[in-house]
């Protein structure tokens, strides 16, 4: 077994952290209103790294949920559900090895 340590900066408290189906990405939800998506794949030049800020809830978000492309519980890239205190749930498209 292996571990491994994230720096997951955000401005505020992270309120929820959720693996992509295969496992190659983390997203993170927080108090600041943001949704940040972290390529964790050996398969990318940007291993570790934040490939993606995801800004446009303007309150708390609270969850997100993953919803693969195709039928393939174990697609690569997908989408990304978000929820806020805002009252809206966004659906973002994410690319696996996009910075």
């Amino acid at each position: 077994a292996s571990t491994h340590l994230f720096c997951l900066e955000h401005p505020d408290e992270v309120k929820r952290l959720e693996w992509s189906p295969s496992g190659t990405m983390l997203a993170t939800a927080s108090s600041d209103g943001s949704v940040n998506v972290w390529n964790t794949s050996q398969n990318c030049d940007a291993s570790n790294t934040l490939a993606h800020a995801l800004v446009g809830h303007e309150d708390t978000v609270f969850d997100v949920a993953w919803v693969p492309y195709g039928s393939s519980a174990h697609a690569v890239g997908g989408r990304l559900m978000s929820v806020s205190h805002d009252f809206t749930v966004r659906a973002w498209g994410v690319d696996p090895c996009a910075t």
